[in-house]
């Protein structure tokens, strides 16, 4: 009886690891079938992931290129399954291994693992060849492994993320039409005009923004559908990395053919108030997919902006609401004193907020406006004229 109890404990204990080798090769199967195609961010957290349940979904989270956050903390497994997953690239001239790698891997929880110090070992190799260029968040709390060998670990990160950033940096020079990363420093203007630039691509141009002190002019345009469709972040994520003086001589900025949308709007707005872009003249966020929120998200940041005096909005779907945001009178925010020129051509812009134009200008509050353009919007002929009446008057 009681080696029958003793045998029930047994199987009590491994069935949790048993149950855990199941399910990992049941989501290494369903991700090879496709399933959750833009995985970016995966917790594995306390689920009594062993070795072998980690060799087995390794392959298949290999073969994710998007994945950017694996969280696998608190779990059983040691050096084999964290060798299976992170294991560096074969030896130049040897075909490369089938199942990819996880170049795109932001950040690694190996918390409370039974990681030692030659699963430390392997990792740093890995980090060393390349596998993992873009670690920069490692968390080894609670495993087995030494602080010597941690050490060598977030070395060999350092040592990663320097070339891998300096590679990324080159790449995207020559991408942009610069024979280097010295001549786009140098340059006074820059025209990167369908491109294709990704995501990826502006979140690294965003890193440059603060060495980048004779640019002047920077456009960035895709009119030829070059742009990644899937990559609709790009923009945002260009304005969530610019720093508080990033682009320091930039007074003309023209982003059109990419998507902004209203969120992108929202973080170009969080850009201006921290200080990006500190000589501004002119704004060009032309076919942007910016609606009535965006605008709104962004109007208190044009109107701080007491240099702009030309601003493109045109082709955004826009309309009487956003336009009413970017036209408040509000004193504590400034005012568009300077504005010389606005393109709301081809936006949702009706005889209401024509009315509000004509109010705006009645006001003083647009008292540098001289040419406004309103073709293909919803407005009457009659409610665009008045508006072009009012200005022509200021300028009298």
């Amino acid at each position: 009886m009681a080696m029958r109890s003793r045998e029930r404990r047994r199987s009590r204990g491994r069935a949790p690891r048993s149950r855990a080798a199941a399910s990992a090769a049941a989501l290494a199967a369903a991700l090879d079938r496709g399933a959750l195609p833009r995985l970016r961010r995966l917790s594995l957290l306390r689920i009594a992931i062993g070795d072998a349940a980690l060799v087995a979904l390794a392959p298949a989270l290999r073969r994710r290129p998007a994945l950017e956050c694996l969280s696998l903390g608190h779990n059983p497994f040691g050096d084999e399954g964290l060798a299976a997953l992170v294991a560096p690239p074969p030896p130049a001239g040897t075909p490369p291994a089938a199942a990819g790698g996880l170049k795109k891997l932001e950040q690694l929880d190996l918390d409370y693992t039974q990681v030692t110090d030659a699963g430390c070992a392997t990792l740093a190799a890995a980090l060393d060849s390349g596998a993992l260029p873009a670690l920069d968040d490692l968390d080894l709390d609670g495993i087995p492994a030494n602080d010597a060998a941690k050490q060598a670990v977030y070395e060999a990160m350092a040592r990663s993320r320097a070339a891998a950033l300096a590679e990324a940096t080159t790449a995207l020079c020559v991408k942009m039409g610069m024979q280097g990363c010295t001549e786009l420093r140098e340059a006074k203007k820059v025209q990167c005009i369908n491109k294709g630039l990704s995501e990826a691509d502006l979140a690294m141009l965003a890193t440059l923004g603060s060495e980048l002190p004779a640019l002047e002019w920077l456009t960035l345009r895709e009119t030829s559908g070059s742009a990644d469709l899937d990559d609709v972040l790009g923009v945002q994520r260009l304005a969530e990395g610019l720093v508080a003086g990033a682009l320091p001589a930039v007074a003309y900025f023209d982003i059109s053919g990419m998507h902004v949308g209203d969120a992108g709007a929202s973080a170009i707005a969080a850009a201006l108030d921290r200080g990006a872009l500190p000589r501004l003249q002119d704004l060009a966020l032309v076919n942007a997919d910016i609606g009535d929120a965006g605008l709104a998200a962004l109007a208190p940041a044009l109107r701080r902006r007491r240099k702009l005096v030309a601003l493109y909005l045109n082709d955004n779907p826009f309309g009487d609401e956003g336009l009413a945001a970017l036209l408040a009178p509000r004193r504590r925010l400034g005012g568009l004193k300077k504005l010389e020129l606005l393109h709301l051509e081809d936006t949702g812009v009706s005889d209401a907020g024509c009315a509000n134009l004509g109010a705006a200008l009645d006001s003083g509050a647009l008292p540098a406006l001289e040419e406004i353009y309103l073709d293909g919007t919803p407005a009457s002929d009659a409610a665009i004229a008045a508006v072009r009446v009012k200005i022509a008057c200021n300028n009298f």
